[in-house]
């Protein structure tokens, strides 16, 4: 808190045996504050705050008390600490809740999974995402909870010629031949004007397109004044793209304030959904959702103020906020957001007009939202349902949560690949997916191969535990030379093999097939998983083979060496690109001169 006096010490009322609300309540002060119900343990069951600290603890008593019964049943002693205000209050139950997450509260979800978009601070910053801002002095912009973020950032890379590489070359990359970067490496351009395509980046990101466009159009007419028309027309198209995204983010507002719109509606037992829209200067520049966790009794005023102390605690809130219902403690709310922006902040619950609109608006993408989020979680069901049938078919001890597949992919010894893919609860873990170039089999020897995999596999247990379940793809074959592989290694796990000609499978020891349904949720998932370690060995096999031939086609060629290979490979990207350029175009390229180009032209054909 700001300056004065400390707040009061933290005290505890304890009752033993079955806790009475109104004898705790009656030894508490009628002051401002904060208090926690405590379980036998002392663990936090619920934190609250109260403008009098007996009055609010004794409304338990009321048969209409929004807190439900469990947790007075649960409880057994009270915690407090008084502060000097109830805005004191709200501050430190938000802080509270956040760091104890106690059973009984609404807890806002981590939205820790959406990626945020940085501008590095460097001479020459770079676009990037990540999935945690640091406090490191970059610019982030975010979270980006909708839409593809990599594809993002490649728009906003190219539209401003912000730089993607990890380092600078001294004669440039890949990205500067092909305009997508202003090439401040080899002096494409001053450093005046890489700072300025930052800047507009930023202003882009940031939604303030406006101003962006202004400034645009100011600098693309000083361009035209200097005849310089092909830097105008460049800044023209640049325009014409800004404004046609900014019109399709406008919010029909009557002035231009920024405001953020907040709705929540709850699904299901014991969870609410909230959507939340940034919007700056009219437009919206973010949108994002959120589950909360809820108990019953907490209405939508509630759950709306946990939301709002719980995200603007890490967030500076706009000068108005729109909500869908209003809170219980406005007045406390709205001067607690004041401190944090250091000026005022207005919560609006409108009946008509464009902010009801905007709110229409919202809840029928929260319906959308919501809708999905039900058919998330009955596919989660599904899921989960295959998973214990699996387990059950296999003999397992437990629900296989975690399951890798592994697969060879050769072509007569040729190029030969083993490949691993992980799934955990039935979803892709790509963190865990691997890939292995055979290196000590010889020839068409799958089983051999997969032991090799195998072997090297389990060799790494330090970074990356065993799973529940190892599905090989094969018959009894492939699964004897993993279990041997996994014997020698001296380490026991579960396996089994599904083969594909009849998808049958197969356990250690099993004298035949397991029974199991071939349309069952268990055997459908197990294909699945089969099916993707499969993909994922194919494409690596495909790749070398690629790689293979587009050497041996560039090596045929007299007097193209390494280093002219790949002048040509950064210049046209690969050997159909090489192939498609004319000779001239060849021939620009370092090292490369008229008679070189003519026998690359020779050597490579045109088809």
């Amino acid at each position: 808190m700001n300056g004065g006096r400390p707040l009061e010490p933290s005290k505890i009322v304890e009752h033993p045996g079955a806790f009475d609300v109104l004898a705790a309540a009656a030894k508490l002060p009628r002051q401002p504050g904060v208090y926690s119900f405590l379980d036998a343990g002392g663990v936090i069951l619920y934190i609250g705050k109260g403008l009098s600290l007996r009055r609010r603890v004794a409304s338990y008593t009321k048969p209409h008390s929004w807190l439900i019964p469990a947790m007075l049943q649960e409880a057994r002693s009270i915690d407090f600490t008084v502060t000097r205000t109830e805005r004191e209050a709200l501050i430190l139950e938000a802080s509270m809740v956040r760091h104890h997450k106690p059973k009984y509260n609404i807890k806002l979800k981590d939205d820790k999974r959406f990626p945020y978009l940085k501008l590095t601070k460097e001479k020459y910053p770079r676009l990037l995402y990540v999935r945690r801002p640091l406090d490191d002095g970059a610019r982030y912009f975010g979270p980006f909870t909708y839409g593809p973020i990599s594809k993002t950032m490649r728009f906003v890379r190219r539209l401003f010629g912000v730089r993607p590489c990890t380092r600078l070359l001294p004669k440039g990359c890949i990205y500067g031949d092909i305009r997508a970067c202003l090439a401040p490496c080899r002096k494409g351009c001053t450093d005046e004007e890489y700072a300025d395509a930052v800047g507009q980046a930023a202003r882009y990101l940031s939604g303030d397109h406006r101003a962006l466009m202004s400034e645009l159009a100011a600098r693309m007419d000083e361009h035209s004044g200097k005849c310089e028309y092909e830097k105008a027309a460049a800044i023209r198209d640049q325009l014409k793209v800004i404004g046609r995204l900014a019109a399709q983010q406008r919010v029909d507002f009557l002035d231009m304030r920024d405001r953020d719109a907040v709705v929540v509606r709850r699904i299901g037992a014991g969870r609410a959904l909230v959507l939340h829209y940034s919007i700056r200067n009219g437009t919206v520049v973010a949108k994002k959702n959120f589950t909360l966790d809820v108990n019953e009794g907490h209405g939508p005023g509630e759950m709306l103020e946990a939301f709002i102390t719980q995200y603007y605690g890490n967030a500076s809130p706009p000068p108005e906020l729109i909500l869908s219902t209003a809170v219980p403690g406005k007045a406390v709310v709205e001067e607690w957001l004041g401190s944090i922006r250091g000026r005022s902040v207005k919560l609006w619950v409108p009946r008509k007009g464009p902010r009801l609109r905007l709110l229409q608006l919202m809840e029928t993408n929260l319906d959308s939202l919501a809708n999905a989020m039900e058919g998330d979680a009955a596919t989660e069901a599904a899921r989960r349902e295959a998973l214990a049938e699996l387990g059950r078919a296999l003999g397992l001890d437990r629900v296989p949560e975690t399951i890798e597949a592994y697969d060879i992919s050769t072509i007569q010894g040729s190029h030969s690949v083993g490949a691993k893919v992980r799934f955990e609860h039935g979803e892709p873990q790509k963190s865990g997916y691997r890939r292995y170039k055979i290196r000590c089999v010889e020839g068409q020897d799958d089983f051999a191969m997969l032991g090799e995999v195998m072997t090297r596999r389990l060799g790494h247990l330090d970074d990356d535990p065993l799973p529940d379940l190892m599905l090989i793809d094969g018959g009894k074959g492939q699964l004897s030379a993993a279990m041997d592989a996994a014997s020698q290694a001296g380490i026991k796990v579960r396996m089994a093999s599904l083969a594909k000609e009849r998808e049958e499978l197969f356990v250690p020891d099993g004298t035949g097939p397991v029974d199991i349904q071939d349309r069952s949720p268990a055997k459908l998932l197990l294909m699945r998983i089969r099916d993707e370690a499969h993909r994922f060995a194919v494409g690596y096999h495909r790749n070398l083979r690629a790689r293979s031939q587009l050497g041996s086609a560039l090596d045929r060629i007299k007097g193209l060496g390494a280093q002219k290979r790949t002048a040509l490979l950064r210049r046209f990207l690969s050997v159909k690109g090489i192939r498609a350029a004319s000779e001239d175009e060849l021939a620009l390229v370092d090292g490369i001169g008229p008679e070189l180009a003519k026998r690359i032209k020779q050597s490579l054909g045109t088809s």
